[in-house]
């Protein structure tokens, strides 16, 4: 399938995501007025921006393998794209049912592009919105598999199949965890000492 895309004129589509990064930037650039008046805007207008690629995991698998191949496409050929993600909610139907085969495509294309990171949203779950089987190895799998070097959310971390194992994996190979504590309140209900990322 990479190469169906490939031949069918894909570098197109990545050149023409690119264009979009500098027309963005270009618009940021003039409402800052960085042109004109970089003195007085130029803390905005020394900023250097960088963006993740976000892959929509609700899709059918051929949609998830193209917008997943353009994420690696773009993050090698443009470097202000830093990495790429899956995101939508973790707990709909196809991130669940399809959450293996996701894993796999991102770790056949990782093989293909092995510098571009990731950053996979993983364990943005609690009991009692999905069935018990389904807390137990989607932060493992995100970086045994899917090669993620962060893991966004983790809250079911304590649920996976052997969690301080995980826990020492995710410390030794140097796994980041971003803690999302607004989101995690506000989709989860996951607040305080429920919590399991809480500094003590």
């Amino acid at each position: 399938m990479r190469q169906k895309l490939l031949a069918a004129d894909f570098g197109a589509a990545v050149e023409e995501a690119r264009k979009n990064l500098d027309t963005m930037e270009q618009g940021k650039n003039e409402q800052l007025q960085c042109a004109r008046e970089p003195e007085i805007h130029g803390g905005g207008c020394g900023v250097h921006v960088r963006y993740i690629y976000s892959v929509s995991r609700g899709s059918k698998p051929a949609q998830v393998f193209a917008q997943i191949l353009m994420g690696f496409e773009l993050a090698s050929r443009d470097p202000r794209v830093v990495a790429l993600n899956l995101v939508q909610p973790e707990d709909w139907y196809v991130p669940m049912h399809d959450f293996r085969l996701h894993m796999q495509m991102v770790n056949y294309l990782k093989s293909l592009y092995p510098n571009v990171h990731l950053t996979l949203h993983a364990g943005e779950l609690k009991p009692g919105i999905v069935p018990p089987d389904g807390l137990r190895f989607h932060i493992r799998e995100s970086i045994e598999v899917g090669k993620a070097e962060r893991i966004g959310h983790g809250v079911d971390v304590m649920y996976e199949d052997n969690p301080h194992e995980l826990l020492a994996m995710m410390a030794r190979r140097n796994v980041m965890v971003e803690i999302c504590l607004t989101s995690n309140e506000g989709i989860l209900g996951v607040r305080g000492r429920q919590h399991p990322w809480q500094c003590t």
